[in-house]
């Protein structure tokens, strides 16, 4: 980190006997002598020492007050202000560093694409005969693939193992089968989830003779190994996703979602544009976001049909819709 200089308080506590307490202000602290309020005009400023386990200088994750959910690090050490009121302070101080938050926007052009006779599909990472070693995975997010199958055609019988597998529908039916026993067909707004195990063997197919059918299948590295394999479908109105960001798929303790075994969570929500949405997240963890249809926008970012964002390092993604836009997100550690 090195040695720095900071002009503001962040949080800090002033003990001293003229100065009984005080609450932080950008630009200034906010004191209050008795029973009078005082602020200091001009910024303080105080050396930061390296990060190390001296006396002066304790860095510690801490989470709670106004961060509650979030985790952050901290540096604390004792200092002194000449004067305040004539009269030496000295006390303890709470800086907060922050690492930069990290957007990366792929648009929907710029996802790899391939087509045949009977599937188009947009390859968000590196998948089958394409390869990136730079865009493998984020996180444990392994695949996330946007498939158009054509009428009565589909993936034949395959096997997947150690991957919990997300498939969410569009628009039109899906078919599918497996080695578990599970089978059935998913409309839009159901998400299935196959958790693959130890070994798992499948098909899926478009239950239409005349109508593509549209989804999203994603892959996450299971965090559980040697699993039997296991498969469940559930469907979500749209009415439920209404100006809302819906849990449809978690390990993370989310009462109504399909269960995984990683700590991942999926969210969909149907937007207008009277909507505007804050999704918090603990500032080491990170967002995986994808707009099925509309235009969404994202702090300075505006993304469309097809863009997806890779965020790290936030604790605040906002949302507000430009238009009525379906999207999802992925919280993922």
């Amino acid at each position: 980190m090195g040695r720095q200089s900071v002009e503001v308080y962040t949080r800090g506590i002033i003990q001293s006997p003229q100065v009984v307490d005080s609450t932080s202000a950008r630009g200034g602290t906010r004191t209050r002598t008795g029973d009078h309020p005082h602020r200091i005009l001009s910024p303080v400023r105080l050396p930061v020492p390296p990060p190390g386990p001296s006396a002066d200088s304790i860095l510690s994750p801490v989470c709670g007050g106004e961060n509650t959910g979030t985790l952050e690090q901290w540096s604390r050490w004792r200092f002194q202000v000449p004067s305040f009121n004539n009269q030496p302070v000295t006390g303890t101080i709470l800086f907060e560093y922050h690492k930069a938050a990290m957007y990366e926007i792929v648009r929907s052009e710029e996802h790899y694409h391939f087509e045949n006779d009977w599937l188009s599909t947009y390859w968000h990472f590196s998948f089958d005969h394409y390869y990136d070693p730079n865009n493998v995975q984020f996180g444990p997010l392994r695949v996330f693939n946007d498939d158009t199958v054509r009428p009565g055609k589909g993936f034949p019988t395959h096997s997947h193992r150690e991957m919990e597998i997300v498939t969410y529908v569009i628009e039109g039916e899906l078919k599918h089968q497996d080695s578990s026993g599970g089978s059935g067909i998913i409309g839009p707004g159901e998400v299935q989830r196959m958790s693959a195990g130890t070994g798992i063997r499948h098909s899926e197919f478009n239950a239409s003779e005349d109508k593509p059918v549209h989804f999203l299948q994603m892959w996450i590295i299971s965090a559980v190994p040697n699993l039997n394999s296991q498969y469940e479908q559930k469907r979500f109105t749209k009415a439920r996703r209404q100006g809302v960001l819906l849990p449809i798929v978690s390990g993370r303790n989310h009462a109504d979602a399909l269960k995984i075994h990683q700590d991942t969570a999926f969210y969909v929500a149907s937007l207008r544009p009277e909507n505007n949405l804050i999704f918090e997240t603990p500032s080491d963890r990170r967002v995986y976001f994808f707009v099925i249809t509309g235009t969404i926008q994202m702090g300075e970012h505006t993304l469309k049909t097809g863009d997806s964002a890779k965020i790290s390092e936030e604790r605040s993604v906002p949302l507000a819709a430009q238009e009525e836009s379906e999207i999802l997100l992925i919280d993922l550690s």
